[in-house]
C-alpha cells in the first residue's frame, strides 16, 4: 500500500532550503541537538542553528569542551558559523588556584582567534582572575569585527587598545567601577565612533572626547560614590543631537544626588531628550527617623 510506513522509497524529500527554514522554527537547542542526530542531511543543516549562538557560561567544563569541538572541526565550518558568544568563568574552588587562572586565559586564546565571523561578544572573567592587559593578549590575533562588545569585571586597562581595533562596534556595556581620573586614559573621537548604545559607570562619559552618534545611555552609580554631583553628567551634551534614552541607575550610590537637579541639569545640555529613567533606593528623610508608629 502507499501509505504503509514500509515504502520508504516513497517518501519524497523536501529541498534543503526548507528544512532550514523549517529548522529556523525550532526554539529550544536541545531539540536542534535531537534532530542534528537524525540523519547526515539533518546534521548538516541543524548545525548553523546551533552553533550560531554559543553560551559557555552555565558549567566550567563547558569552555575547554568548547575549544576542544573548534580544533577537531577539520573544515574550519563550525569556526565561521559562530556569530554570538558568551564566556562567563565559574572556578570550581572559591578561590582558584593561579594554574586554574591561566588555564581560563590560555582557553580563551584557543578559541577567540578561530571565531572571524563573531559579532556579539558577552565576556566575564570572573572576580579576581583579570590582570592588566591580560586580555588584551587574548583578543590580539582576533580578526572579527564586532557589533557588540559586553564585558564585566574587565578595567578599562584592559579593553582600551581592543576598543582602538574595532571601530564597528556599536553597542557597547562595561560593567566595572573605574576611576576615570585615576588611569589617564581617553576614548578619543577614533575609538568607537560608530557607538550608538552605551552601559557603563557613570564616570565613563569623563573619559569620551568627541561626539559619537549615541542613541541610548544607561550610567550606573555604584557604592561608595560619594563625591558625585550633577557634573558627573556634562559630557552628554556631546550627544545632544543623537541622544534618545537616558537611563540612571542610583539605587547603589550612596552621594545624596537631588533628582531635581539631575533632571535640570540633563534638561540644559540633552533637549532633545525623549526618555530619562531614573532609579533611586529609598532614603528616609532625617525628619522622619526615629519615629514609632
Amino acid at each position: 500500500m502507499a501509505g504503509s510506513p514500509h515504502n520508504v522509497h516513497l517518501v519524497i524529500p523536501l529541498p534543503l532550503e526548507l528544512y532550514s527554514r523549517i529548522f529556523s522554527f525550532v526554539s529550544l537547542k536541545r531539540d536542534l541537538c535531537r534532530l542534528s542526530l537524525t540523519s547526515r542531511m539533518f546534521n548538516h543543516e541543524a548545525i548553523p542553528f546551533i552553533y550560531r549562538s554559543v553560551d559557555l557560561t552555565i558549567s566550567p567544563q563547558q569552555l575547554s569542551l568548547f575549544a576542544d569541538t573548534l580544533a577537531t572541526n577539520q573544515d574550519a565550518t563550525l569556526m565561521s558559523i559562530v556569530r554570538k558568544l558568551a564566556i562567563m568563568w565559574r572556578p570550581i574552588s572559591l578561590r582558584p588556584t593561579q594554574s586554574a587562572i591561566i588555564a581560563f586565559w590560555e582557553t580563551c586564546g584557543r578559541i577567540l582567534p578561530l571565531l572571524h565571523n563573531l559579532r556579539v561578544l558577552a565576556f566575564n572573567p570572573g572576580p579576581g582572575t583579570s590582570s592588566k592587559w591580560i586580555f588584551g593578549k587574548v583578543v590580539r590575533d582576533c580578526s572579527f569585527k564586532l557589533e557588540a562588545f559586553h564585558t564585566q569585571l574587565l578595567d578599562l586597562e584592559d579593553v582600551h587598545s581592543f576598543l582602538k581595533r574595532n571601530p564597528t562596534i556599536r553597542h557597547w556595556t562595561h560593567q566595572s567601577r573605574i576611576v576615570v581620573g585615576g588611569t589617564g586614559l581617553r576614548l578619543h573621537d577614533m575609538i568607537l565612533p560608530n557607538l550608538r548604545s552605551l552601559e557603563a559607570d557613570v564616570e565613563m562619559l569623563a573619559a569620551i572626547e568627541g561626539s559619537r552618534p549615541l542613541e541610548e545611555i544607561r550610567l550606573h552609580y555604584y557604592e561608595g560614590d560619594l563625591n558625585l554631583d550633577s557634573s558627573v553628567l556634562t559630557n552628554l551634551g556631546l550627544f545632544r543631537e543623537t541622544l534618545v534614552a537616558l537611563t540612571l541607575e542610583r539605587a547603589s550610590c550612596e552621594a545624596g544626588i537631588d533628582c531635581a537637579d539631575a533632571i535640570k541639569f540633563i534638561a540644559e545640555r540633552v533637549p532633545a531628550l525623549e526618555r530619562l529613567s531614573i532609579f533611586d533606593a529609598y532614603k528616609p528623610s532625617v525628619s522622619c527617623q526615629g519615629i514609632s508608629l
